[in-house]
């Protein structure tokens, strides 16, 4: 296997692999790691490669199997050992503060679920091994975590290894820094700090950099010079490195051989915890139903979460009393467009596309559209299918509706019949989650309207 995988992806990836168990009667080999996240890893970018060695190494009737030994369950008893190994001093050395970091940005205040639960435990690996997943590239939309998952590593990094030097940076004082040693002629200063004083780099809000050629180019000679030292980098941003625009294409190469992550908005039952989190931490209690509402009616954007949140704390105060389902909903109607006002004149079909679009973040534009996306054409068939056997809509209507034949339409809906009849797990699941968002809010029209 090693021979057919560059080095530093076998460093990267392959290092704790070894064979546990040879069972020649069942032709089976297993190998292990030390955590799901390698075992997954492994087994989604080089199954090919594992099978096809296994194969030709103990005969094409063989198989193999991954299995994993959590690091948590063993980390108390390997610290201990590790600490008579290195023979620990008691009292530890203090990390250096290279960084100004938000102290609540830490592991621990963070919540995982739904589309940020592999960044999360990315991030946990990388804190735990620097240098090992290198780098590390965190893209998503604004608001969803991405600063708060960077400076926790940074956080963890220096509390359990306080000997490394760990700096947090964003793009723009990255530039700054740089364009300040120019005109002073101190451009060594600049390279020495950022190439030999540190360990680990983490860079937040990349894509600040486009257009940015100089910047690029020394941002270039400082990730080699770190890579090659075997330091740990991070960098976060609002788009994947291959949508970066105009970057340098050898920078976007590096940025995509190690670890590249979308962060994804995150699900209600994410968002719940979130807001059950924060309340927490502030101490207000709210009833059941009003979390639920929260949950369900809120934005997709963790900060806007945060604000609303804020809002509510400041209402429970003047009140003098809990806060309960119906200031909720005044407080929401305050903020956030298309409630009283415009939804006393939403029509059917406007509450259809808007709830598709509160749930699955897909536009009536997209709905519309002729792509053919799989994400975008699955939702449409179950809208579809939602308008004609929910909504009582006729299928000529629904044509209009989405610009499709009416051939197209029966299509969809008996498609999405079967599968509903087959218990297809994703098909129900979804179809249950559009269905429960449309009859809320026509019931909120109806309340507003009487």
């Amino acid at each position: 296997m090693q021979k057919s995988i560059h080095p530093n992806h076998w460093d990267m990836w392959f290092g704790s692999l070894n064979i546990s168990d040879i069972k020649d009667d069942e032709h089976l080999i297993t190998f292990a790691v030390e955590n799901l996240f390698l075992k997954e890893r492994l087994k989604n970018k080089y199954g090919k490669t594992i099978d096809h060695a296994v194969r030709e190494f103990f005969g094409k009737d063989y198989t193999y199997r991954l299995d994993f030994s959590s690091l948590e369950t063993n980390q108390s008893c390997s610290e201990s050992v590790t600490a008579k190994s290195n023979n620990k001093p008691l009292i530890q050395r203090k990390p250096v503060a290279l960084s100004i970091l938000n102290k609540n940005y830490t592991f621990q205040r963070f919540i995982p679920g739904g589309g940020n639960l592999f960044a999360y435990n990315s991030a946990i690996e990388v804190s735990r091994n620097p240098g090992r997943f290198n780098p590390m590239f965190i893209h998503g939309e604004v608001g969803l975590g991405k600063t708060h998952l960077l400076q926790a590593v940074a956080h963890e990094i220096m509390q359990q290894q306080p000997h490394l030097r760990v700096l947090y940076i964003t793009s723009e004082e990255f530039m700054n820094q740089l364009i300040y040693c120019i005109k002073t002629n101190t451009t060594e200063k600049f390279r020495e700090r950022f190439r030999q004083n540190i360990d680990v780099l983490l860079i937040d809000d990349i894509q600040f950099l486009i257009g940015k050629n100089g910047i690029q180019n020394e941002l270039f000679h400082t990730f080699n010079s770190l890579y090659d030292s075997g330091k740990q980098i991070a960098f976060c941003g609002d788009r994947s490195p291959k949508d970066l625009g105009t970057f340098h294409q050898r920078l976007i190469s590096r940025f995509q051989m190690g670890l590249v992550i979308e962060m994804l908005a995150p699900d209600v039952s994410t968002r719940k915890r979130i807001i059950e989190n924060f309340l927490d931490a502030e101490n207000i209690t709210i009833p059941e139903d009003a979390i639920e509402y929260l949950s369900e009616n809120s934005s997709n954007n963790i900060r806007e979460i945060i604000g609303f949140l804020i809002k509510i704390i400041m209402a429970n105060r003047l009140q003098g009393k809990p806060v309960d389902l119906l200031t909720i909903k005044l407080i929401l109607n305050e903020i956030i467009p298309s409630t009283q006002t415009d939804q006393k004149t939403l029509s059917p079909k406007e509450h259809l596309f808007q709830s598709i679009e509160k749930i699955f973040d897909i536009t009536q534009n997209e709905l519309i559209s002729p792509t053919r996306k799989k994400p975008v054409s699955e939702i449409r068939m179950l809208a579809m299918y939602l308008a004609v056997n929910t909504m009582k809509e006729p299928v000529t209507s629904v044509a209009n509706w989405f610009g499709k034949t009416h051939s197209s339409v029966n299509y969809s809906i008996n498609k999405v019949g079967e599968l509903l009849k087959k218990e297809n797990k994703r098909t129900t699941e979804q179809f249950e989650r559009l269905k429960k968002q449309f009859s809320t809010s026509q019931a909120i029209n109806m309340a507003v309207n009487a």
